[in-house]
């Protein structure tokens, strides 16, 4: 279920300005991991989920279609309403970079799709 509102703790839509499907990587792909500093931030009404990157480099991230932000404080919640992320916590993940061209990216480079938040090693 969809609350739209942004403030008090409401919960929105995860986007990174992806367009087209959500939710899966196209075609076979090999899993890669991430890890970094969850980060986001609220622009239109929508917020944008990065991975900041010990070398300073901010990755955008594209997460299922079902999951959510909650602010106050921030974290994502899966389709279940579990809390899968804390915002400003160092995350580890595997998913898979968006190939170039797709048009999910939305002309950023390297979007990440997270398939699953891992356990700390």
């Amino acid at each position: 279920m969809n609350r739209p509102g942004v403030h008090g703790g409401f919960w929105t839509h995860i986007v990174c300005r992806l367009a087209g499907p959500e939710g899966r990587l196209d075609g076979a792909q090999r899993l890669a991991r991430n890890e970094g500093l969850l980060v986001g931030s609220l622009l239109e009404g929508q917020v944008q989920i990065w991975l900041a990157r010990g070398d300073g480099e901010l990755v955008a991230t594209m997460w299922p279609g079902e999951y959510r932000a909650r602010l106050n404080p921030f974290v994502v919640v899966d389709e279940q309403g579990r809390v899968v992320a804390r915002g400003g916590v160092h995350l580890h993940l595997s998913g898979g970079y968006l190939p170039s061209g797709d048009s999910r990216t939305a002309g950023l480079n390297g979007v990440f799709f997270v398939s699953r938040v891992l356990p700390a090693p």
